[in-house]
């Protein structure tokens, strides 16, 4: 389906204000100040009308500590924007009186007025504040926010809806998966993920929106960008047979965006890859000469697994205060077991050889994986990296036990490439080892999963991600940590929580077949926990979900009365796929500054293929922002 394109909306704000009296020499005092604003659309301008102001004024004589008689005085108004929102070009404020027209410059200057028109960047959003004065007195200050709904009508987004992926594949065979999501100091959304070429390779992906809903097109002309479209990955495979993925994204102080995934490197190995885009749209050459770089390219794995074997993937990524590169993820040791692997790359492309020797490090490597896992056996993989104010290197994801079962760990290292063995004595702990999973299957059957880690104001550790019931289900599962190593047991009493133990799916699906899985976490300004994934409906189709926990471990009922809300039940996806046949997911979210929620993801289309999908809600009603 094509989107309407976003469209500006009415907006109405009323306000009033007061300043108490001032016993020195003489003030202004506002005894009764009402200012209204109603803004309608016109293009890219919002016109006020009217702009009433109703002041009665009285000065205040500290000498004769008495008020002088009140009249009515002409009021200057000035506008100016909020220095915390950041547009492309904030507009001219113009100014209306007595039928003349005069201009001045935005920040600055002042004008009488009864009308005022602003106009708007072009898709922004910002906060205009309106300065009442008299004579050289500030008497009122009111703020009005200019919001655009998202894609207005819809409150969601696919990119080319119907067209090409980034990469070039044709509507009936794309693939376009958005994996991460940030917000840059101008408001736009960048998302990081890979999409299908019409060769049938795989490119990582960029693609920038505005907060409007719309691709901005002065990004690569289209609002997307794939890596050397056309020729090899990043780790050498041609075009046709590259597997270049994105799993992860942030944007460092020169607004560059900076990913980290894998590439194939056409031997039959992958390798940690690390890309670096410019904000023009271009990739970045003064990163490694071509704005890509891999780990060791034709040596070993993190791990140690060679050249044409080796299978090193970085899933999660953060920059420290050095402006290194720290990518967490997986590496095959070559004997059969993957090690939970951490790179460290100086922002030259260059891995840092003082991690390490190398750049990279692995958890006990030739030993056993942190449930305890056998070197050959183990499967350790680190989905999600956090650094705490010590800059250490705090790591969630999951470990298998060596018995059959899969347990939620947390590893933490040091910025030295050390496990810190303060932490548990092996830098290492999962959830109730030998002992249930969070949503109670035994520990022979468990799948826990961590998939998305925060840190909490007093130093606590969140992980969501899934847990297996038991019972054929899996449940949205977060668990609480200290930073001891412990799992706090003032959260739900055993450290983790599930969505509805017992009952269906946030999608609706029953206790025994549901598939509730969280991929990413956000702490809110009061502490709650907002969670994107997905899950399964009871038609078969899988939808994207958003869960709202309290920090005492309960779901907050306030949120659309269970603590869960998810995108259409009953209806298509958001790219078009019918109920039983749609397969939408959250992999990236962020909260705005107006604690609104944006998801970046995928959702199927009706020809059966993935577009990158964005999703945004309000946070009071747990709807769309339409």
């Amino acid at each position: 389906m094509n989107h309407l394109p976003s469209r500006f909306t009415s907006l109405t704000r009323l306000m009033a204000a007061s300043i108490g009296l001032l016993g020195c020499s003489p003030h202004v005092n506002v005894a009764n100040y009402a200012l209204s604003m109603t803004t309608t659309p016109s293009g890219t301008s919002y016109t006020a009308t009217p702009f009433s102001i109703a002041p009665v004024f009285a000065m205040y004589s500290s000498s004769s500590n008495s008020l002088q008689t009140a009249y009515a005085a002409p009021l200057q108004l000035q506008a100016f924007s909020d220095s915390g929102l950041s547009v492309a070009a904030p507009g001219v404020l113009s100014t209306s009186t007595s039928g003349t027209s005069s201009s001045l410059s935005f920040q600055s200057g002042y004008a009488s007025s009864s009308s005022l028109n602003y106009t708007l960047a072009s898709h922004g959003e910002e906060t205009i504040y309106i300065q009442a004065t008299a004579s050289s007195a500030t008497v009122s200050t009111s703020a009005i926010t200019i919001f655009h709904h998202f894609n207005t009508g819809y409150g969601y987004t696919s990119f080319q809806a119907g067209g090409s992926g980034a990469a070039g594949a044709p509507n009936g065979s794309k693939n376009d998966q958005g994996k991460a999501l940030q917000k840059d100091s101008s408001g736009r959304y960048i998302i990081a993920g890979s999409s299908l070429n019409s060769a049938g390779g795989t490119e990582v992906s960029v693609w920038r929106f505005f907060p409007d809903g719309t691709a901005d097109t002065a990004f690569n002309s289209i609002g997307a960008l794939t890596f050397q479209a056309g020729g090899n990955g990043a780790a050498g495979a041609p075009n046709a047979t590259k597997v270049d993925t994105g799993y992860a994204l942030q944007i460092d102080s020169s607004g560059n965006y900076i990913v980290a995934g894998s590439s194939a490197n056409g031997l039959g190995g992958t390798e940690m890859a690390i890309w670096r885009f410019l904000p023009t749209g271009a990739s970045d050459t003064s990163f490694n000469g071509t704005g890509a770089t891999t780990f060791q390219p034709g040596g070993n794995g993190a791990a140690g697994a060679g050249n044409a074997v080796k299978s090193d993937i970085g899933y999660s990524l953060q920059i420290d205060s050095s402006g290194n590169y720290i990518v967490c993820g997986s590496s095959s040791n070559g004997l059969g077991g993957t090690e939970m692997a951490v790179w460290r790359f100086l922002p030259t492309g260059v891995a840092d050889t003082s991690f390490n020797g190398t750049g990279a490090t692995t958890f006990q490597p030739g030993g056993n994986g942190a449930a305890g896992a056998g070197n050959g056996v183990k499967v350790d993989v680190g989905n999600s990296l956090q650094l705490d104010t010590s800059g250490n290197y705090i790591i969630a994801g999951s470990s298998a036990n060596g018995v059959g079962g899969t347990e939620m760990a947390l590893w933490r290292f040091l910025n030295t490439s050390a496990a810190d063995t303060s932490f548990n004595t092996t830098g290492a702990t999962t959830f109730q080892p030998g002992g249930n999973g969070a949503a109670g299957a035994g520990n022979g059957a468990k799948v826990d999963n961590g998939n998305s880690l925060a840190l909490d104001t007093t130093g606590n550790y969140i992980i969501a991600g899934s847990s297996a019931n038991g019972l054929g289900g899996t449940e949205m599962a977060i668990w609480r940590f200290l930073s001891s190593a412990a799992a706090d047991t003032s959260f739900n009493s055993t450290g983790a929580t599930t969505f509805q133990p017992g009952g269906n799916g946030a999608a609706g699906a029953g206790n025994t077949s549901k598939n509730d899985v969280a991929n990413t976490l956000q702490l809110d300004a009061t502490g709650n926990y907002i969670i994107g994934g997905s899950s399964l409906n009871s038609s078969g189709g899988t939808e994207m979900a958003i869960w709202r926990f309290l920090s005492s471990a309960a779901a907050d009922t306030s949120f659309n009365s269970t603590g869960a809300t998810t995108f259409q039940p009953g209806g298509n996806g958001a790219a078009g796929a019918v109920n039983a046949a749609k397969n939408d997911k959250a992999s990236g979210l962020v909260i705005d500054t107006y604690g609104r929620y944006i998801i970046a993801g995928s959702s199927l289309n009706s020809a059966a293929n993935n577009e990158m999908t964005l999703w945004r809600y309000l946070a009071s009603t747990a709807g769309l922002d339409l």
